[in-house]
């Protein structure tokens, strides 16, 4: 919406409304009284243009909006009991009967204005989730103070005791008149120290959007209440809730704009806020799984309509239930519980009914679809604890052999729980200097000794102890760190090269695995570049790993980092062969320096089958003029298999385990 329309209206309303009035009041013939009702008549337009728009906006169900709507209901009702009893009065000539409407639209306008106090109160205790799991009884016993007074006007009628038009219909004031302003006062008072107390909980945003809002009111009822004359205090309520619609009430910051849900800023906002009060919630994740598979011949119009889909459905799977949009096919539920039963019963219905729409195609147009869909379930506070949201989502290896839907609950969170673990103890490492490089030789055959080695990265952490590659390299290209450790064993490798000179003793080159990921750093050239450099280290002294898979997987942006690799003279190794999706093309094409075939060939050669396969991957390798090195080579009788079939470069057990760049250098001194 914009705002500057919105206030220009608002600014002609009051001239026009304050004109028209002032004519309608001097054609009275009341003396002694001053009836300017124009502020509420402004008030009144505002208030129903504030409720066009509001339901004219696609509003996701939320408490607050419920009472924001109640609000916009009490205020043009406020204004038009007002409206019509000044203007009773204004015309009157003195009957009982014009006395007594006038008498009781004034009551109806303070019946009607003292419920706004209440309400606006709690809509920013709404804001700030304090009525979350809230009963009945308490909005009940929050009402106490307004039934008291709303009692008050009813006995009014017969005491006047605190307003009432006389038999001129003229307006007065009672004694007790500051009883209905006691009244509004005290739940603006619970309003400030609510929103005082609570507004940590709060988005910085709306917490400034509130105090503005809330100013408008203050300010009119001040002024009401010391100057009887100006009648501005709906006004200054109107102001308000115009402002409210402007701002809090304003999704167009907090929808996903094509599912409508809400999305994740807004999700961030809420889940932070209920972590730090200690609220009750079942946090449930849903992420498709197959998409690459499942979607490939749908069109963009055909993937957003079978998104828009799935959100409704998760949109339906009941009152209370916060749902938003994560990621591109990322989604979170968050049910409002307030006791374990609840949490149990209700938790178990939602994602029941996932389950069961998941199991079923998803029919898009004439096109039918099976999602394979991976739910998590953790609770909050407690099962949170020491995991992300992102850990939640957390998709790995996952069988869908036998459903296309898999539920992890409390017990598979352990899991992932140390996966998180393992992700702050890379982030510590990275810090604190704990990733430390091993070295593998690699023998060749027709040297008789050791010509290369691997570098191999290692993490010893404090709290977790050692941590091998297997299971924190991934971990470490999910999280966004696999650049910053790849730097780390890089710079390891060229100063080790500029302490120790291992080339003094024979070493050729040495292997350094390179991510995927890292090829996909625009820097990652600089880099490198720039640390051989910082030790003057010969780009021939590195061989760069790269997997089977990763080759396959080669984009755009990867393919211009490997040709600016190669430009500056780094040679490459295809890692892992025969684990992967390679073909022969990417081989003959002249990239790599030798091709590593995975120790898991070498290893299942103990069987007919096995052995076959071993011997065909080496013939091809040979026939194709390709350096080969074997991996994983730990008997003799494994080395004399593989040398026997033409293999050259072998790495193994069988020579040496990873080891410590000193242990490394004393190895290759003392051999023969």
């Amino acid at each position: 919406m914009e705002q500057g329309p919105v206030f220009l209206l608002v600014s002609l309303l009051i001239c026009l409304c304050n004109r028209e009035y002032d004519i309608i009041c001097k054609r009275g013939k009341i003396m002694n009284t001053y009836y300017n009702n124009g502020y509420d008549v402004a008030a009144f337009f505002i208030c129903v243009f504030a409720f066009i728009y509001f339901f004219q906006a696609q509003h996701i169900r939320k408490q607050q909006h419920s009472l924001y709507l109640l609000l916009l209901i009490c205020l043009p009702l406020t204004c038009m009991g007002n409206i019509l009893a000044g203007g009773i009065a204004a015309r009157s000539t003195g009957k009982a009967y014009e006395v007594l409407r006038a008498n009781l639209f004034i009551a109806f306008y303070f019946a009607a204005n003292s419920l706004i106090f209440p309400l606006f109160t709690l809509y920013i205790q709404g804001l700030n989730g304090i009525l979350f799991n809230k009963k009945r009884s308490y909005y009940f016993k929050y009402l106490i103070p307004y039934f008291f007074g709303l009692i008050l006007i009813i006995l009014n009628f017969r005491y006047r005791f605190m307003f009432y038009y006389d038999d001129n219909c003229i307006y007065h004031r009672g004694k007790y008149m500051y009883l209905l302003y006691f009244g509004g006062a005290w739940y603006v008072l619970v309003a400030l120290i609510s929103f005082a107390v609570n507004r940590a909980y709060m988005p910085k945003r709306k917490v400034k959007y509130l105090f503005l809002s809330m100013f408008y009111s203050i300010v009119g009822f001040l002024v009401q209440l010391m100057f009887k004359e100006y009648q501005v205090q709906l006004f200054g309520e109107s102001l308000t809730a115009l402002a409210l619609l402007i701002t809090c009430e304003n999704e167009e910051q907090e929808v996903d704009t094509d599912t409508r849900l809400y999305n994740y800023n807004t999700f961030i906002d809420d889940f932070n806020t209920a972590k730090t009060k200690g609220d009750r919630y079942s946090i449930i994740t849903v992420v498709l799984a197959n998409s690459e598979h499942a979607m490939p011949d749908l069109s963009q119009w055909e993937y957003g309509t079978l998104l828009r889909s799935i959100a409704w459905e998760l949109n339906e799977t009941g009152a209370g239930v916060r749902v938003y949009r994560y990621g591109s096919e990322k989604f979170v539920l968050m049910p409002e519980e307030s006791t374990v039963f609840d949490r149990a019963t209700r938790t178990d219905r939602i994602i029941e009914r996932i389950t069961d729409r998941f199991s079923r195609e998803w029919k898009v147009g004439d096109k039918s679809v099976i999602i394979n869909v991976v739910i998590t379930v953790a609770r909050m506070p407690g099962e949170i604890e020491g995991l992300t949201i992102k850990d939640l989502f957390y998709k790995g290896n996952l069988n869908f052999s036998k459903s296309n839907i898999i539920v992890r609950r409390s017990e598979d969170l352990e899991s992932l729980r140390n996966r998180a673990e393992i992700r702050d103890a890379v982030r510590r490492g990275c810090n604190s200097g704990a990733f430390k490089v091993y070295y593998q030789p690699i023998w060749s055959k027709k040297k008789g000794k050791v010509v290369s080695a691997e570098a191999l990265v290692r993490l010893s952490d404090p709290i977790l102890g050692m941590i091998y590659p297997d299971d924190f390299i991934d971990v470490a290209e999910e999280s966004g760190l696999i650049n910053e450790l790849g730097k780390i064993v890089f710079e390891n490798v060229c100063r080790f090269y500029s302490e120790k000179r291992p080339d003094r003793h024979g070493l050729k080159w040495i292997e350094i695995n390179v991510s995927p990921y890292q090829l996909c750093d625009r820097d990652l050239t600089d880099t490198f570049l720039k640390l051989l450099r910082e030790y003057n280290v010969p780009v021939s002294f590195i061989n760069l790993e790269l997997t089977e898979t990763a080759d396959s997987m080669s984009d755009g942006r990867m393919n211009e980092t490997l040709k600016e690799l190669r430009d500056l003279g780094f040679s490459f190794s295809m890692d892992d062969y025969g684990t992967g999706y390679s073909n022969l093309s990417s081989l003959v094409s002249g990239n790599y320096k030798l091709v590593k075939v995975d120790k898991s060939i070498l290893w299942n050669a103990d069987n007919k089958e096995g052995d076959d396969l071993l011997i065909k991957v080496m013939e091809i390798l040979n026939s194709m003029n390709i350096e080969t090195l074997q991996e994983g080579v730990e008997t003799k009788e494994q080395l004399d298999k593989v040398t026997g079939l033409g293999c050259d470069l072998i790495q193994g057990y069988y020579f040496s385990k990873p080891v410590p760049e000193e242990e490394f250098v004393e190895y290759i001194k003392n051999q023969i």
